[in-house]
């Protein structure tokens, strides 16, 4: 399925932020690389606009070669989640500048992406998974987010709601990221569910700057193998989202993306290490689902899924206890 020949053809499919990393990568390690997208109707120009990232984000960004300093919106040194205000240390990021400067130089393509033409395919198409088979058991939230400008200033938080959460973030002055996500229900159905949004723009005044609907992948990389599958000469290659790369109890999977198009160029032409090196590193995201599945199903709590709970908000950069962590756990379920 591999081919020894450095100048073959790459395609990545998608030019999010996991195609686009990958793409840079690539680029600066002399490859010959297209990317292809679908295009975006909303005003970012990307979907899923999630902004908040832990500090690992410095890390990840400066391995492009980018200076992560430049993208940096705010920091926070605390959250607000079910009325518990937590330390925290996170920031909210541009990820739209972002994505634009990795992909500086390139032009990207909005079209039939001809598999025959090229040696390798890269499958970062996230939700979708475009060119990898379908995920079996698979566990998919909608969600709305919003950005808004207010009069008033919002604090950082996240509310536990029917099968998801609602959150707010600040970017910048009175500019905020605001949302909804769930996976009882599809995004088009959540719109007249986000009340709260317009609660809020009552109450402090402002206005929507922006806002649009998308699907997260909360699966965990576990089960979303194969990663790497036949269908050009050199195999499909998965990254990001597409092979599950988010947190299934946070729903964060910026930085992950980022991180699993890192592995894959550490091991471009190995696709059983490939594999092995994927699940080890996002091993703690196995645990973060089973602890998902027992909220769907209703399932009783032991001390261990508290345990997870923080483990998961701790690499978020929210710093929480046990005890903290059982209760919101218990109001998840309350509100399922």
């Amino acid at each position: 399925m591999r081919t020894k020949e450095r100048r073959a053809r790459i395609a990545i499919a998608g030019a999010g932020m996991g195609g686009a990393y990958l793409s840079r990568l690539l680029r600066k390690d002399g490859r010959d690389v297209d990317i292809f997208d679908v295009k975006s109707e909303t005003k970012c120009g990307i979907a899923a606009c999630g902004w908040a990232a832990s500090k690992s984000f410095l890390e990840v960004v400066s391995g492009s070669g980018l200076a992560p300093e430049k993208y940096i919106l705010q920091q926070s040194d605390h959250l607000v989640m079910d009325a518990i205000k937590l330390k925290a240390d996170f920031m909210t990021v541009d990820k739209p500048r972002l994505i634009r400067d990795l992909l500086a130089g390139v032009k990207v393509r909005y079209g039939h992406l001809d598999m025959a033409q090229y040696d390798r395919i890269i499958d970062a198409t996230g939700v979708a998974r475009a060119y990898l088979p379908s995920v079996e058991d698979e566990v998919v939230s909608s969600c709305v987010q919003c950005r808004m400008q207010t009069d008033g200033v919002l604090e950082n938080r996240v509310t536990t709601q029917s099968g998801g959460y609602t959150w707010c973030f600040r970017l910048s002055g009175h500019d905020y990221h605001v949302g909804w996500g769930s996976y009882l229900a599809e995004s088009w159905k959540l719109i007249d569910q986000v009340r709260w949004l317009d609660d809020t723009r009552r109450t402090f005044g402002g206005h929507a700057v922006c806002r649009c609907t998308g699907n997260i992948r909360l699966t965990a990389p576990h089960y979303c193998r194969p990663f790497v599958t036949d269908g050009a000469r050199d195999g499909v290659w998965g990254v990001g989202e597409a092979i599950g790369c988010v947190n299934p109890l946070g729903g964060d999977g910026l930085v992950y993306a980022m991180r699993s198009a890192q592995i894959l160029i550490d091991y471009w032409d190995d696709p059983d290490a490939y594999t092995e090196a994927i699940l080890e590193e996002f091993s703690w995201m196995t645990k973060a689902r089973k602890v998902l599945d027992k909220v769907i199903r209703m399932n009783r709590f032991e001390l261990s899924d508290a345990r997870v709970l923080k483990d998961c908000l701790e690499r978020m950069g929210v710093w929480i206890g046990i005890q903290q962590a059982a209760t919101i756990l218990m109001r998840f379920r309350r509100r399922h």
